[in-house]
């Protein structure tokens, strides 16, 4: 007898996908469970090769929208309630046919509506059912095999299409759903390790650039912490500065303040007062001799400026030459002029071009951890996640831009967090008041000191967990929407949950 759905619920699956043997009792019984809650599910899913063999994982976060237009996970297959779509005029779906059969899908195929022959309806399809906002929710559990051809993923047919045409569409979704303009581009494929504790397979998956447009100027102020380290701060300045007299001419109003907390040796004040006597000189330093304490400082000269934005840097920060072709000033001035968008992150590698940051996770690992720390940028698990635009719930203050007027709003840094958990606790009370935080890829700059430091060892570490898990109980337990619910939280690797021996999920 074939598998077959409730009768409320339509499956949108790709040509090359088939249904793990047993899928739809799983879904039935989280339907089951969980009642009407939702009207779009998907699942995890896997690849299989000639011989049939799973390989490939592909571990999904909870809907994160950001990582969603970057990387679109919805192709290989979906399940959608139908009341829903006739309640909004979407059925049937192209793929369906004029039929609009539903309800029953055979086990181990892919007919349940993938195969329509235009593939671009069928994007166009599934981008304006997410503009009515479905209730959506993820199944922790792989649903669904693709079978070696389409490497896509994306709906029945579309992989056959131009990446430019369905980047159009995804534009065109953008500026329907109150996003404005913004520049979709379709990115080189990028190697992705299978997510496998081998590590040794990999897969290519397309995905697009996203940037959202900037006025004609804006003010920015750049607020860096310093004491001595003279070797570090010039290379701080002036690599941001050549980056900044590039963006200057899109408009860029740019002014430091430089927090001089303690300086003492002599190479520092004269490179101090070089950099205030060059033409034109935007440095500004405000010396406050007195105990460390990253979220006071930091406080006092966010203080005194009158820019719209705000962009908190450590000096051991370097950013790329302007001839690398990254803009990535303007990026993420970009996202961080966004109304949804709190605060504003960027990639950061290690000295030997490891990552270091591409957000910060607060239940994973220790706490506080970074995803993918010290793996290779060129092979990340979760289909090269840590590649392109995504959200995460906190961003390191590292390197950390924000409107201003969010940080007034928000109270600014506490001082009680002098050291760790500063930005995380920034982050969290910015997202308690319904904002996201974005990780910009294009924003890849090196860090050079700490890749060898223990947090764990820290003075101060232990006390900022305490503060942290006592004011945010329930955000410093929770890894969903941003980490894969089949990924461990021990590690941060993103390898799976093993379950007795039976491989991932």
């Amino acid at each position: 007898m074939p598998d077959t759905l409730p009768p409320d619920w339509h499956a949108d699956l790709a040509p090359e996908a088939v249904l793990r043997p047993g899928a739809l009792a799983w879904l039935r019984g989280w339907l089951a469970r969980q009642g009407d809650g939702a009207d779009l599910l998907y699942g995890d899913e896997d690849r299989l090769d000639g011989a049939g063999r799973r390989h490939a994982p592909w571990f999904k976060p909870g809907w994160v929208p950001e990582s969603f237009w970057s990387t679109p996970w919805l192709g290989s297959g979906s399940f959608w309630r139908i009341s829903w779509l006739q309640c909004h005029g979407l059925w049937p779906p192209p793929s369906s046919g004029a039929s609009g059969a539903a309800g029953s899908v055979a086990a181990g195929s892919g007919a349940a509506g993938g195969g329509g022959p235009d593939g671009l309806a069928q994007w166009q399809w599934q981008l304006r059912a997410l503009e009515q906002r479905p209730r959506l929710a993820h199944l922790p559990r792989i649903l669904i095999h693709r079978r070696t051809g389409d490497a896509s993923g994306m709906p029945g047919g579309i992989g056959a299409l131009p990446t430019a045409t369905l980047a159009a569409a995804l534009a065109d979704h953008l500026r329907r759903s109150g996003e404005g303009p913004v520049l979709v581009q379709p990115l080189p494929a990028l190697t992705s390790t299978a997510g496998t504790t081998s590590g040794s397979a990999a897969t290519e998956e397309p995905r697009f650039g996203l940037s959202w447009a900037v006025p004609p100027t804006w003010r920015m102020s750049v607020v860096v912490l310093s004491r001595d380290r003279p070797d570090l701060l010039q290379r701080c300045l002036s690599s941001v500065e050549a980056n900044a007299a590039v963006a200057r001419r899109r408009g860029l109003d740019l002014e430091w303040i430089l927090v001089d907390n303690g300086s003492r040796l002599e190479a520092t004040a004269a490179l101090l007062h070089h950099w205030r006597q060059r033409p034109g000189s935007r440095l500004h330093v405000l010396p406050l001799d007195q105990p460390f304490n990253w979220s006071l400082l930091n406080n006092r000269a966010a203080a005194t400026s009158r820019a719209e934005l705000l962009l908190f840097l450590n000096n051991d920060i370097e950013a790329p030459a302007p001839s690398s072709g990254s803009d990535w000033l303007a990026v993420m001035v970009g996202q961080a002029l966004r109304p949804a968008i709190g605060a504003v992150g960027a990639r950061l590698l290690y000295r030997d071009g490891s990552l270091q940051h591409a957000g910060l996770l607060p239940p994973l690992g220790q706490g506080c951890e970074h995803p993918y720390r010290h793996l290779s940028p060129t092979r990340l698990p979760h289909r090269g996640r840590a590649g392109f635009l995504t959200g995460w719930p906190a961003v390191t203050g590292a390197c950390l831009m924000v409107r201003r007027t969010l940080w007034q709003r928000s109270g600014g840094f506490d001082p009680a967090l002098p050291v760790e958990g500063n930005d995380v606790d920034f982050c969290l009370r910015l997202g308690h008041l319904g904002l996201r935080h974005v990780v910009c890829p294009e924003a890849t700059l090196l860090h050079h000191e700490g890749a060898s430091r223990d947090l764990s060892r820290s003075a101060t570490w232990g006390p900022a967990q305490a503060l942290l898990q006592r004011r945010w109980p329930g955000a410093m337990a929770q890894a969903a929407p941003w980490w894969p619910r089949a990924c461990s939280l021990e590690t941060t690797d993103g390898r799976p949950r093993e379950l007795a021996g039976r491989g991932w999920p």
